[in-house]
């Protein structure tokens, strides 16, 4: 009786053992787990971590938008960055504006463009020339281009540009465009930045840069609108497949993997009794 006892005592102490053996290899893998899964999230989504716009912008980064004219007419705007010096950032921009014929009250199209030189941090236009080199004096120097705002922006943030006085974004989107592999979330604003004209710019929340801008003009009760959206460019964060259904599939590998590791783990503790 004693021995029988004896005998199942042990056989639950070395099965309890068993068991915890199981539970601690268990706890161990889906550490494991979860150390891969913030890793691959960390990797493939980089909206988590803490972005300086500049860490990604680099000399050769252009952005291309297609204009259209409520007109019929498509032109395209525009920029790259031609040089980043110690304080200093180089863009060449080309686009196309509006002028008002008062004589036929009518808006045309014009090709413009030229290079601004910035400050590097703050974006404050320092100069402004003409293709041909010389300086444009008529260019709005002591305020902001409005190519990108900081990626640290929310709704508290005031905007400040060439085009935005003190106006607070709101958050909109998501927003797909063609070149873009994912769908953007986005920072609006809404300023009438002259008499007669009002426009909307969208920001991309992750990286700052604009990724449309929308534009009502009248004058003399003629209207006329232009939509620039992005078309084309080569800044990483934005054409990497960052978000949706691809981020789905690495967490969800991720789990997969994690689970066979654990059944192998499981399997060799067994083999091994």
């Amino acid at each position: 009786m004693w021995l029988k006892l004896f005998r199942c005592s042990a056989l639950s102490s070395k099965h309890f053992s068993y068991f915890e053996s199981i539970l601690h290899e268990i706890v161990m893998s889906i550490r494991l787990l979860s150390i891969i899964l913030i890793c691959s999230i960390l990797i493939v989504n980089p909206q988590y971590l803490q972005t300086d716009t500049l860490e990604f912008l680099e000399v050769g980064s252009f952005a291309q938008y297609k204009q259209e004219f409520s007109t019929g007419e498509t032109h395209e705007l525009y920029w790259e960055i031609i040089s980043m010096e110690h304080s200093n950032i180089e863009i060449q921009v080309r686009s196309h504006g509006l002028i008002f014929n008062t004589t036929t009250e009518t808006f045309a199209t014009i090709s413009g463009g030229g290079t601004l030189v910035a400050d590097k941090n703050s974006l404050v236009i320092l100069y402004a020339y003409h293709p041909n080199g010389t300086e444009i004096t008529d260019y709005p120097v002591g305020e902001k281009a409005a190519f990108w705002i900081s990626p640290e922006t929310n709704e508290s943030t005031s905007i400040d540009t060439m085009y935005e006085t003190n106006e607070f974004p709101v958050s909109f989107g998501p927003l797909e465009f063609d070149c873009l592999p994912t769908p953007r979330m986005c920072w609006m604003t809404e300023n009438e930045y002259s008499f007669g004209n009002q426009m909307n710019r969208y920001y991309d929340q992750q990286t700052g840069i604009v990724l449309m801008i929308e534009t009502n003009r009248t004058v003399s009760s003629v209207k006329i609108s232009v939509l620039e959206s992005l078309n084309d460019t080569n800044i990483e964060p934005l054409i990497e497949v960052v978000n949706g259904i691809n981020l789905e599939i690495v967490v969800l590998g991720s789990s997969i993997v994690g689970f066979i590791l654990i059944v192998i783990v499981l399997y060799l503790r067994k083999s091994t009794r």
